[in-house]
């Protein structure tokens, strides 16, 4: 069996027969993705604040200040670990919270290329985001939640989406012949009708 190591994730897949009995699976898969620190001033710096915002890298990584009522900033050109589905992983907190979106594009923001999300106001969240595969190269776009105040993104995370292969269940066979057709107390009897 693989052994899992700090650049390994361990995904445990359960199965069950019909019977009840559970097989477990340890499937270890490398991580192939692409993670950036945005508490590092020069990976916060490549995010540029693009409307009605603010970006500042602090040791908390880059601060977003909302500045007016359609905030968002821009990451730089990024290519894509891999060619097939991801998630996004952000780490952020937002004074306010509320719903943040994140566009992902090649050639200009456009709705149906965007996924929303909410947080909570004040405390530290991650939050993952399933995208389908992404253009080459692509830009992020950061909607961030809230229409005031300040939010925080420590930082994001672009890994490859583990898909399942579900296992093919057995048909189950037909239920042994009940024994008896009524079941009840001495006052009160439900009786089985087997032709309906």
């Amino acid at each position: 069996m693989a052994k899992a190591t700090p650049d390994s994730r361990v995904r445990a897949d359960l199965s069950r027969s019909w019977r009840g009995v559970g097989v477990l699976w340890l499937l270890v898969s490398p991580v192939i993705g692409s993670a950036e620190d945005l508490r590092v001033a020069a990976s916060a710096t490549a995010w540029r604040a693009t409307h009605d915002s603010s970006v500042e890298a602090t040791a908390e990584g880059l601060r977003v200040t909302i500045t007016g009522a359609d905030p968002y900033i821009t990451g730089p050109p990024f290519t894509p670990p891999v060619s097939g589905p991801v998630i996004v992983k952000l780490r952020i907190r937002s004074e306010a919270g509320g719903a943040g979106q994140l566009f992902y594009d090649t050639d200009g923001p456009r709705e149906a290329q965007s996924i929303r999300f909410g947080i909570a106001g004040g405390s530290w969240q991650e939050v993952w985001l399933p995208l389908p595969a992404l253009p080459s190269p692509v830009r992020f776009r950061l909607d961030p939640p809230g229409q005031s105040g300040a939010c925080w993104i420590e930082s994001w995370e672009v890994l490859p989406s583990l898909s399942a292969d579900w296992p093919q269940w057995e048909p189950i066979a037909p239920l042994d012949p009940v024994l008896t057709d009524t079941i009840g107390t001495d006052s009160l009897q439900f009786r089985h009708a087997q032709d309906r």
